[in-house]
């Protein structure tokens, strides 16, 4: 169903504030990648501008904030952290209550413990984990079964428990290590907006339209947002090019387009 809206009324626009927690600041310290924090920060608000579209006639009626919004009353938030307080390893977590078919809620919250999920017997914390993405490296004990060498490859020269030196203050860009440290800053901006793109999404109502048991694709595929996370290696998560093979960026599917374009048209 399409929306229609009087004369002299704008389609309502769904802004998304994203928060920083303390323990983003903690993991980007395990990662040796503290002093690039803007840097990354940046990164992240350009890929989830770049995978709705934002500045597209064609994209999604949808705006990201790095700060809290004033002018707005109904804003959604999701919260960027360190380790995953569910205990289970998770990437991240929508963890508000039910699928928001049609987006009918401006006002989602994605962090924090919601009461309501605990006691449906879902995890009650939300967020993006980005601790727990040290599961990628192929030589931790608790290793994703999608685990990489090429994690280790990237972030093991800054990791101290791989052995690595920590980037220093001003050393980018312009120090010796500048293309090694900005192939960092890419894969793990990359990382995080890509999973802030996913779980925004769930909030959206996505992903198979009209299915309310159904939150991640159906067939799932190479460079597809919405699929489930073991069915999305770290290579195409990180968007780098090895071997000569160029992985990523993930895209919403056709089906996701005409959905989101439908409830939040432009």
């Amino acid at each position: 169903m399409r929306r229609f809206f009087p004369t002299g009324f704008r389609p309502q626009k769904q802004v998304v504030y994203i928060s920083y927690l303390p323990g983003f600041v903690d993991a980007l310290r395990d990662f040796g990648l503290r002093n690039v924090e803007s840097h990354i920060r940046d990164r992240i608000l350009e890929v989830v501008n770049r995978d709705y579209k934002t500045d597209d006639l064609e994209g999604i009626n949808i705006e990201w904030r790095r700060s809290r919004p004033t002018d707005f009353v109904e804003y959604s938030v999701i919260e960027v952290g360190g380790k995953d307080p569910n205990n289970r390893g998770l990437l991240g977590l929508d963890n508000t209550m039910g699928k928001d078919i049609g987006n009918l809620h401006f006002d989602d919250v994605v962090g924090g413990m919601n009461a309501d999920s605990r006691e449906k017997g879902n995890y009650a914390f939300g967020g993006v984990f980005v601790s727990s993405y040290l599961a990628f490296s192929s030589k931790v004990s608790e290793r994703m079964s999608i685990a990489s060498e090429t994690f280790d490859e990237v972030f093991g020269p800054f990791m101290s428990v791989q052995g690595g030196t920590s980037v220093k203050a001003g050393e980018y860009p312009g120090g010796s290590r500048s293309a090694k440290i900005g192939e960092a800053i890419h894969a793990m901006g990359s990382m995080i907006g890509t999973t802030v793109s996913h779980e925004i999404g769930h909030t959206l109502g996505l992903a198979v339209r009209d299915k309310k048991d159904r939150f991640h694709n159906e067939f799932p595929d190479d460079n597809q947002i919405m699929d489930a996370g073991a069915n999305r290696e770290f290579e195409e998560r990180a968007e780098l090019e090895k071997d000569g093979k160029k992985y990523g960026p993930a895209r919403f599917t056709d089906e996701n387009w005409n959905y989101l374009r439908r409830i939040l048209p432009k």
